[in-house]
């Protein structure tokens, strides 16, 4: 599947479309990760591919391997990160609004781990669901990222579950010849 990813003239959105800072996410965090995959269900995609089509040199795209996250977390936070105690909404950049409820947001299998976080989109009711998402979010920051402007011709493909991605605020002018990215799942 492929989608085309450049900015859409609509207030304040967060989102593959949008200009604002989106912070970081795994694409289609309400699916099953590969864990969890069963036989004719929605998955969330393994592999992540962006390609550059046209650049903007403010658009800078900043990835994070959920294996840094974890070396900044406490057991108890884990712990409570892989109980089924959260709800992950459908982004912005969705037609149909959607929530998937009562999910765990870390997963590890074996000694692997996924993750469906998503900044914008995951919430807990649960106090304990509350801090650990405090927690995961202030280990995010304090993570080693890498950092790239996806230029004309550039393009980075990535474990969608294992990798978190980002992107910072940035302006565009809304010509059509704003930043323009193709995406692809695999």
């Amino acid at each position: 599947m492929y989608r085309n990813l450049t900015p859409v003239k609509k207030q304040n959105m967060v989102g593959s479309h949008g200009t604002k800072n989106f912070y970081f996410h795994v694409d289609n965090p309400i699916y099953l990760l590969e864990p969890e995959y069963k036989e004719c269900s929605l998955n969330s995609p393994e592999i992540l591919a962006i390609l550059g089509l046209r650049s903007n040199p403010m658009a800078i795209t900043s990835l994070l391997a959920i294996e840094e996250v974890i070396k900044n977390l406490d057991k108890t936070t884990i712990d409570n990160l892989k109980k089924p105690i959260y709800t992950v909404r459908t982004p912005d950049s969705f037609d149909k609004k959607h929530e998937i409820k009562n999910i765990p947001i870390l997963y590890s299998y074996g000694t692997e781990y996924f993750t469906r976080f998503d900044y914008h989109n995951t919430y807990s009711c649960k106090e304990e669901g509350i801090k650990a998402l405090s927690n995961f979010k202030d280990a995010i920051s304090m993570s080693k990222k890498i950092e790239i402007c996806i230029d004309k011709g550039t393009m980075i493909i990535f474990k969608n579950q294992k990798i978190l991605h980002a992107r910072n605020e940035f302006t565009t002018n809304y010509d059509g010849y704003d930043r323009w990215l193709l995406r692809a799942y695999a």
